[in-house]
């Protein structure tokens, strides 16, 4: 029974820690991820033209040859990729806030059912 009671309590301190060490970013994440997210508001009601303009640039081929539509063609593709990579990052945040929380709460029931 002692064995059994010292183990029960190592599980549980271990499982304290991980909660612990999800708990921490959880704090974090949700504040950037708002930060990205306002950052990329004014990006997002253009969503529809830049993305009108990546498909138009990569159609008509303006992205080749040595003139200045190939300059505001590269701009343009360049925005493109950075919008992309933007709402990535975004939907990772978000992703990840969800997760953290859940995965915390999981380490909550899984101690309660310990104790219990």
């Amino acid at each position: 029974l002692n064995k059994q009671c010292r183990s029960f309590t190592c599980i549980a301190g271990l499982e304290a820690i991980g909660a612990v060490v999800v708990w921490l970013p959880s704090l974090f994440f949700p504040s950037v991820s708002v930060a990205v997210a306002t950052g990329l508001a004014p990006i997002h009601a253009y969503f529809i033209s830049i993305t009108v303009g990546h498909i138009a640039i990569s159609v008509s081929g303006a992205d080749s040859g040595n003139s200045t539509a190939n300059k505001a063609a590269h701009i343009y593709q360049v925005l493109y990729q950075g919008y992309c990579a933007a709402s990535r990052v975004e939907l990772c945040l978000a992703i990840g806030s969800m997760a953290l929380l859940l995965l915390f709460w999981c380490f909550v029931a899984d101690i309660l059912r310990i104790i219990a």
